[in-house]
């Protein structure tokens, strides 16, 4: 598909990659730890069982007995249990750690559905056309006056380069995303800016071609 689109097939293409946008950032958020479940059952289970084991060992318990045979000394036996237990009951805190960090990604990820953070990236990758600065890096002075000294200017731009941007964004350590989800969003991001914005499409598609226009497009600043 490499063509100019109608306002309305505008519309319909960013509901259609929107929808494919928030189905994978909700796949990337609910991915289940399964850290957790580990946790879970050792400490549900293991933990208490060992916990009664240990709690009703004497010389004449059945485990107390088989442990003594083994290790040939109380002094041993009372050890291991207590080690066992420490390491038990550490895991549930490493799952916490670990489910903490998967929670923190979540929201990550499910910040990229804001118009905020897609906006500030559209904002970069406009403002690497005119400096070598990034936008967040711009003091307010600096963004009026790279806004005024460019007026008069459309920076054209094609599809792929955009999306290598995303892509290259999305893989930082913040995000570490890959596959088919920076297309999907990089097109989303665009038909966005075609609507909402001052971005002019020439063309459509994997070949597309884009202008943004600086004059009077003050959301740049």
């Amino acid at each position: 598909m490499s063509e100019i689109l109608s306002k309305t097939e505008m519309y319909i293409e960013r509901a259609r990659f929107q929808e494919l946008v928030h189905k994978n950032i909700g796949e990337m958020s609910l991915r289940k730890n399964i850290f957790k479940g580990v946790a879970n059952f050792i400490y549900s289970t293991l933990i208490i069982g060992f916990f009664f084991s240990w709690a009703s060992a004497s010389d004449t318990s059945n485990i107390f007995v088989f442990l003594n045979n083994v290790f040939e000394s109380k002094l041993i036996v009372n050890y291991f249990f207590y080690i066992i237990i420490h390491i038990l009951l550490m895991i549930p805190v490493m799952a916490i750690f670990l489910d903490a960090r998967h929670t923190q990604r979540a929201v990550i990820i499910n910040s990229l559905a804001y118009r905020s953070i897609y906006g500030k990236f559209y904002k970069d990758f406009i403002i690497g056309k005119l400096t070598n600065k990034k936008y967040s890096e711009l003091r307010f002075d600096e963004k009026k006056e790279l806004f005024l000294s460019n007026q008069g200017r459309k920076i054209e731009f094609e599809y792929y380069e955009f999306e290598n941007y995303i892509t290259e964004r999305l893989s930082e350590p913040r995000f570490k995303i890959s596959g088919f989800f920076p297309s999907s969003y990089a097109n989303f991001i665009l038909l966005n800016e075609c609507i909402d914005g001052t971005l002019i499409m020439a063309r459509y598609g994997d070949l597309g071609e884009y202008g943004e226009l600086i004059d009077g497009n003050y959301h740049l600043m």
